[in-house]
């Protein structure tokens, strides 16, 4: 499918004119991205079972994009967010980040303004997940996705988008301390632009990274046996088993494993999987750290080829001592 014939056949899905502007601005001018991998208006449910819409979404095989284009006064009252739909769209992010999707979030004015910067922003994004997609797919040496100065380029980008959403947040933070009158009203409000803004300008690089700390932190009590990985394909939990062997390829694809409940390559088993760009981020060598351990791991359970249930961390947070 060219854009052409996309096109077309989308001209009456759009929620907005501001929506059909961000495809004839933005999305057309993405070299990498093919239209027959673009939807709009894509259902979806959050984690409360509300039904829910995203407004546009890229999925290529295992990559999953969510594109969010903000106005400030997304129901017409002639301001800016409520308390409560604040709150509604924190819950609508998360629920976003749950089902494994890379959030990015663009005002109108802000891709209306600077069109190309959201170019390559959805560039360097594509590019960066492809890349860890095709490592996780054939177990190969890991190229780095993006170099640093690359990295940065997005950091800006959507640092720049999320200043935006905080001036949009600012009015809502000024009536709610006229209303309320107390100073905790208004540094929780404050906390929560800022978290925004957090979420907005890193969520890209690694989506996984969000949640995980904390999920595991609540979670592990309640967490599931290793035995039962098999039943969770393709789903986010908190996994917990005894590590019965580590093994680091250093020689090879660089990859760090670690064996739960059972030995590689028992078809039982659960493997935790980490990359050498990930690797990095740990102070001690994980299987150094973990060897001999019950741990608490946090992720999305998947299977590379016909091997055993696997968990790809992405940063040490996923990994917690039970």
């Amino acid at each position: 499918m060219d854009w052409s014939t996309w096109l077309k056949t989308h001209k009456t899905s759009y929620d907005s004119t501001w929506e059909e502007r961000f495809v004839n601005d933005v999305l057309v001018n993405v070299e990498t991205l093919d239209p027959k991998t673009l939807s709009t208006q894509v259902p979806f449910t959050d984690i409360g079972g509300r039904s829910r819409r995203m407004d546009f979404t890229i999925v290529d095989g295992a990559v999953k994009v969510a594109l969010e284009v903000d106005g400030w006064d997304k129901t017409g009252a002639g301001h800016g967010m409520t308390k409560p739909e604040f709150a509604d769209f924190l819950v609508r992010q998360n629920a976003l980040q749950a089902q494994g999707y890379a959030v990015l979030r663009f005002s109108n004015t802000y891709f209306r303004d600077h069109p190309d910067d959201c170019v390559e922003a959805i560039e360097l994004t594509l590019q960066d997940m492809r890349a860890k997609n095709a490592v996780a797919e054939t177990g190969l040496g890991v190229p780095e996705p993006l170099n640093d100065e690359q990295r940065q380029r997005v950091d800006l980008v959507m640092v720049q988008n999320a200043k935006e959403l905080e001036a949009q947040l600012a009015d809502l933070d000024e009536r709610l301390v006229r209303l309320e009158g107390t100073t905790k009203t208004r540094l929780l409000v404050v906390a929560g632009t800022i978290l925004v803004a957090a979420i907005v300008a890193f969520v890209l690089i690694s989506p996984a990274d969000q949640s995980t700390d904390a999920a595991t932190a609540v979670a592990c009590p309640d967490a599931t046996s290793w035995q039962d990985a098999e039943d969770y394909i393709d789903n986010s939990l908190v996994i917990w088993g005894p590590v019965v062997g580590t093994f680091y390829d250093k020689n090879g694809s660089g990859n760090t494993y670690l064996d739960i409940g059972l030995p590689y390559p028992n078809q039982e088993m659960l493997r935790v999987v980490i990359f050498p760009a990930e690797r990095l981020k740990f102070d001690t060598p994980p299987e150094d750290e973990y060897a001999g351990q019950t741990l608490c791991i946090s992720g999305t359970v998947g299977r590379f080829l016909d091997g055993p249930p696997q968990i790809i961390v992405n940063s040490p947070g996923q990994l917690v001592s039970r």
